[in-house]
C-alpha cells in the first residue's frame, strides 16, 4: 500500500479508501503504520489481527490499549502512556509484565502484580512497608541482585 493514497484526502470519504487500507492491515496488520489516517475501526482490526501493532498506532486512546493488551498484557511495553488504570490491568493478567513498568509504577500496581505472580517482585523499584509486609505474609523470598 502507498501512501500516496492518503495524501490525496483531507479525510477519508470515500468507501473504497477504507476498503484498501483494510486490505492491507488483513494481509499484514503491521501496514497500520504506513499510514498517517489510521481509522479506529481499522486500528481494532489490526489490534485483533496482531496486538503487537499497538506500537504503530498514532492515537492510542486507552480502548485500543486495553484491546491489545487483553489480547498479550505484554503490549503494554508499546504502549507510550502508561496510565495506573492500563498498568493495573496488565499485571492483573500477568504480574511479570511489570518489568515493562518503570517510572509508572506505583505501590497499588506492584501490590496487584505480586499477586498475581510473585516472582514479579524482581521487577519492583521501589520496595515499600506494604510490599515487604506483603512479601512476608505470604512467604515470598527475595533475593537483591544488588547485594
Amino acid at each position: 500500500m502507498n501512501q500516496r493514497l492518503l495524501d490525496d484526502y483531507d479525510t477519508i470519504d470515500d468507501s473504497h479508501v477504507y476498503i484498501e487500507i483494510e486490505k492491507a492491515i488483513c494481509q499484514n496488520p503491521i501496514n497500520i503504520k504506513n499510514f498517517t489516517i489510521q481509522p479506529y475501526f481499522l486500528c481494532i482490526k489490526a489490534i485483533e489481527l496482531n496486538p503487537w501493532v499497538i506500537k504503530y498506532i498514532n492515537h492510542q486512546c486507552e480502548d485500543l490499549c486495553l484491546r491489545a493488551i487483553k489480547i498479550n498484557p505484554r503490549t503494554i511495553d508499546y504502549v507510550r502512556n502508561k496510565t495506573e488504570k492500563l498498568c493495573l490491568y496488565a499485571v492483573k493478567l500477568d504480574g511479570t509484565v511489570l518489568q515493562f513498568i518503570n517510572k509508572e509504577q506505583t505501590e497499588k500496581i506492584c501490590l496487584e502484580a505480586l499477586k498475581q505472580n510473585k516472582d514479579s517482585v524482581h521487577f519492583i523499584n521501589t520496595f515499600t512497608c506494604a510490599i515487604n509486609n506483603y512479601l512476608k505474609d505470604n512467604n515470598v523470598t527475595y533475593y537483591s541482585r544488588y547485594k
